[in-house]
């Protein structure tokens, strides 16, 4: 039987049942076997399953049984049916088999063929083993076949007990179904997959579905934290690579704090290509021995990525593969215009050498998780390449099962399908979720992008987490992710509370410091002590009040990202933790349901609520259950509350002394105009710039105000939204009558992985605002086709630190108090004047770079832009704008023919805030190096060069690398110009 349904054999641990799970009653009518239970019907079909034969015009099957033995009160029917025949030259013999599971409240039926005799070969192409009244479903099903999913029908869930399955709605009817594909001769037996019927109380068939799945997940099924090297490392690395990384780990986490990852992997870049799966022995002499023996020295077990359908060909080469006789076929993919070769686990040849040097590697080297990363399992019709969806997934299942029998307490991470099928979860520890990409660019404006990440994050996590078919705690949406300087800990802290039981770090020790590496330990040690509470409970999802009121959109990236706070819930009998966030940049509220379930066992129990981060607070004191709580939210912030049996407050600050008292807006006088200008010339020209810089008029908002700050950091943001590019943004500020430098950010500066197009475009102006009172003048000028501008205060306090209280997590760098706007959003179009101006032109005694033809130019990655970054995208240099000059990529060189026309050469020269690379600059006038950087990154301020070039013939640009290779190393020249 094809069911793995022994939960003894398979040493997964027991998730026992309510104690008041109720029995059904079984009750046979003839054909039909009747399943009641709280007050609903299942019938199950006992006639002999359909069965489809390949070259066979209708199925067989569909025959009430002649006999019928035992009953499902005693655990097992076993049913007979008369000899069936295929065409004229083939006879079946037939058996269909019931088995009644009361530890996992589940019915399991298959069936059994004997090819008693046949002329040639058969091929089992399908076999209908239910059909099921569609009119019933209490949802859409979201089949996407080959994926095998579940139904659910009031009171019940039914499905196919196999990562693949033809499970789908036909006509009317819920076909139960799956499709071997399997060839049959005389002699073979061959027993299908389980249909499996699962037992609910109505309303409630998910929630028992995925108590049945995680019934059978694999141990181990607690927190796993793994640490990462993609995005880190190079790719391909060496050995040497991987061992900085770890000695970094094992010195800032395990040496000073006692902390470790529970695996530290190495992802793609070990393998020879040239090979199966075998270790590169130039990058790693001694195979994985040395690192293995790292991993060790933190308290860490070594993990490993891998490609079962080899989707990577500088990890595998397909070409070399085939030319060895290795099974592959050609697949179209989104990131390529060709197609890409792969290779076939439903292949005997490859999925055995698949098997062999996965266990080989994991017996020898001590691995103790494995990522999954591309494994293709066939299109809607089945066909992976050449080879049925079925033997795909089995040949990769066979190399999972060999592995768990060396070593069982493997984590098997299943990366590679963004809706996985919940039956993986039989043989994997966990799948992806509603992850969105790797990195998804961010949404919702933030001028730290970070947070615009986290809500990217939990935009796609929030239409799927509890609609998915896995379990919450099985899935996986990437972890932490920490490849910039801005501070990881409220994106961490939302990590944790979504209730995902794997949780990957891929940190960037450059970004860290030992502050940072506190916080990292702190927070690692803290989910541990509350792993019950994250991922033996179910997460209660909280989604925003617009989606709860105009419907939750469901595996969209087109949909909006309300505005509006959002969170996640565990609760159990003695209370509960609870995440919520603000993703938006004006203080708000959120209202808390406490669960009406609460303290079942004392139904007097009162509770407190009480903040644990960013800082203690006292929220409410003595509520109960049922009752509804007001949460305010400041900017951007934050929280994670626990609802606690009631004491006496232990000296904590109540909330509302805490947060959104903290800027008040005296006065404030806005003037808001459309800009015309009078001559309708481009903004730019070979020796002239117009000072505003925008060819088609412009949006120019004034505004004079008066702001209180009772908080010890603030700053002014300026915020305008684009509906295609992230907008250019000019600003002018006087703070009490003395003017005050503006920095830039956008959406564009921002770490991102994702082949996605950005959702959302922005651009925000910043200025430090002094405590106390002040006058602000402020003029501020975009495009005209802006989709909004807006103008805000946001106040905080510096944080860091591990509160004193008991449970409480690091705090964040930065404790969001308050806000207020000064403009509104939208506020500017309900008085926007019209005015026509003159263009006010800067002209030069030269000529800009950006005009002239280079005689010779090489960039390391990409092409020479102008006036824009070699990314394709507004020049920034440590948050300021630049609107011309060259746009490079390390290693570059430019060259220009000066013909003795010129004097002096000038730039302004950096590395582009849109990445966080690393470079120097060099000047070289008629071979001769006449001007040398620093070795500069992303945070450095604009360099100005100035070079006298009178009388020379050639002028050479260069940009190194910066000596840590060039990834990432976008640099511009900006403002390059030559000078007669």
């Amino acid at each position: 039987m094809k069911c793995f349904y022994v939960l003894a054999t398979l040493g997964i641990a027991m998730v026992f049942l309510p104690a008041a799970a109720k029995e059904p009653v079984f009750q046979r009518d003839g054909e039909s076997l009747h399943v009641d239970h709280e007050g609903g019907r299942l019938t199950v079909s006992l006639s002999s399953p359909m069965l489809f034969f390949r070259d066979v015009e209708d199925g067989v099957g569909g025959v009430p049984p002649e006999s019928i033995h035992g009953t499902l009160s005693a655990g097992e029917v076993d049913a007979a049916y008369a000899p069936v025949k295929v065409g004229e030259t083939a006879d079946l013999e037939v058996r269909l088999l019931l088995r009644w599971e009361p530890r996992e409240q589940v019915l399991r039926k298959w069936v059994s063929v004997k090819v008693a005799n046949t002329s040639a070969p058969l091929v089992l192409e399908e076999i209908l083993l239910e059909e099921l009244e569609a009119d019933k479903l209490r949802e859409d099903p979201r089949t996407a076949l080959p994926r095998s999913t579940p139904v659910f029908l009031p009171g019940f869930f039914a499905g196919i007990e196999f990562p693949v399955a033809a499970v789908r709605v036909e006509d009317a009817r819920v076909l139960v179904a799956h499709r071997p594909r399997v060839a049959l001769e005389t002699g073979d037996t061959f027993e299908s997959r389980c249909a499996v019927y699962g037992l609910a109380k109505p309303g409630r068939e998910r929630d028992a579905f995925h108590r049945y799945i995680e019934m059978h997940r694999p141990a181990p099924r607690g927190l796993h934290f793994n640490y990462n090297s993609w995005w880190t490392s190079p790719v391909p690395f060496s050995e040497q690579n991987i061992l900085d990384i770890m000695t970094v780990f094992e010195k800032e986490l395990y040496q000073a704090h006692g902390v470790a990852p529970d695996s530290f992997t190495i992802d793609m870049g070990w393998s020879n290509p040239d090979s199966i799966w075998e270790i590169d022995p130039i990058l790693f002499p001694e195979g994985f021995s040395r690192i293995e023996a790292a991993a060790a020295r933190m308290g860490s077990r070594l993990g490993l990525w891998v490609s079962p359908s080899s989707f990577y060909s500088p990890a595998l080469n397909p070409e070399w593969a085939r030319e060895q006789g290795y099974e592959s076929f050609e697949f179209s993919v989104p990131w390529s215009v060709s197609p890409v070769r792969l290779l076939s686990l439903g292949g005997e040849r490859y999925a055995s050498r698949f098997k062999e040097r996965l266990t080989d590697m994991v017996s020898r080297f001590g691995i103790r998780q494995v990522k999954l990363d591309g494994y293709f399992l066939g299109k809607d019709t089945f066909d992976a390449g050449p080879f049925g969806a079925e033997q795909t997934a089995e040949g990769g299942i066979a190399a999972f099962q060999a592995v768990r029998a060396i070593a069982p307490e493997v984590w098997f991470e299943g990366t590679f399908d963004a809706n996985a099928s919940p039956w993986w979860l039989f043989h994997l520890n966990s799948v992806i979720g509603g992850f969105g990409d790797d990195s998804p660019y961010g949404r919702v404006p933030c001028p730290v992008y970070r947070e615009s990440y986290t809500t990217a994050r939990d935009y796609y996590n929030l239409q799927a987490a509890d609609r998915l078919f896995s379990p919450v705690p099985a899935q996986e949406i990437l972890g932490i992710i920490h490849q910039s300087d801005d501070c990881f800990m409220n994106d961490a802290v939302m990590c944790l509370l979504r209730g995902n039981a794997f949780i990957s770090l891929y940190i960037n020790p450059k970004y860290m410091n030992p502050a940072r590496w506190a916080q990292l330990a702190e927070t690692l040690r803290w989910a541990r002590s509350h792993e019950g509470m994250l991922v033996d409970t179910p997460t209660e999802v909280l989604r925003p009040e617009a989606w709860l009121r105009d419907g939750i959109p469901w595996q969209s990236h087109d949909a909006p990202m309300p505005r509006m706070p959002y969170g996640y819930a565990h609760w159990d009998d003695a209370g509960g933790t609870v995440a919520l966030r603000n993703p938006w940049v004006a203080p708000q509220s959120y209202r808390l349901a406490l669960p009406d379930g609460l303290a079942q066992e004392n139904i007097n129990t009162r509770f407190d609520v009480i903040s644990l981060y960013p800082e203690p607070r006292w929220y409410a004191a003595r509520v109960t259950p049922g009752d509804t709580v007001e949460v305010p939210l400041a900017p951007y912030e934050t929280l994670v509350l626990n609802i606690r049996p009631a004491s006496d407050n232990p000296g904590l600050a109540e909330v509302g002394a805490c947060i959104n008292n903290s800027v008040v807006v005296e006065s404030c006088v806005c003037h808001a105009a459309q800009v015309h200008f009078e001559e309708e010339t481009a903004s730019l020209g070979p020796n002239w710039t117009e000072a505003e810089g925008f060819d088609a008029g412009m949006l120019e908002v004034s505004l004079d105000a008066r702001v209180r700050v009772d908080a010890p950091q603030a700053r002014l943001l300026v915020l305008t939204e684009g509906k295609e590019t992230a907008p250019r943004l000019l600003g002018k500020l006087q703070v009490n009558e003395a003017p005050l430098e503006m920095r830039a950010t956008g959406s564009i500066q921002g770490f991102a992985a994702s082949t996605a197009p950005p959702p959302e475009h922005w651009t925000f102006l910043e200025a430090v605002l002094p405590a106390g009172t002040s006058t602000l003048a402020l003029t501020a000028s975009t495009e005209t086709n802006v989709s909004d501008l807006s103008v805000w205060v946001w106040a905080w306090k510096p944080g860091g630190e591990k509160p004193d209280y008991p449970d409480a997590l690091p705090a964040p760098e930065r404790i969001s108090m308050g806000g207020a706007f000064l403009l509104a959003p939208d506020a500017f179009k309900a008085d926007l004047k019209e005015e026509t101006r003159k263009r006010r032109i800067e002209q030069i005694n030269g000529v800009y770079l950006d005009a002239l033809e280079p005689l010779f130019e090489q960039q390391g990655w990409g092409t020479l832009q102008r006036n824009k970054s070699v990314w394709e995208r507004p020049m920034t240099i440590a948050g300021h704008h630049f609107r011309r000059g060259l746009g490079v990529h390390a290693v570059s060189e430019v060259v220009y023919a000066l013909d003795k026309q010129y004097t002096l050469f000038e730039s302004q020269v950096g590395m582009d805030g849109a990445n966080r690379g690393t470079g120097t600059f060099e000047v070289w006038v008629d071979k001769v190096k006449k001007w040398e950087s620093k070795r500069m990154n992303a945070d450095d301020r604009a360099e100005p060069v100035r070079v006298e070039v009178n009388g020379a013939s050639e002028l050479r640009l260069r940009v190194g690398d910066g000596g840590d290779g060039i990834i990432g190393d976008h640099a511009n020249w900006a403002e390059a110009r030559l000078l007669r």
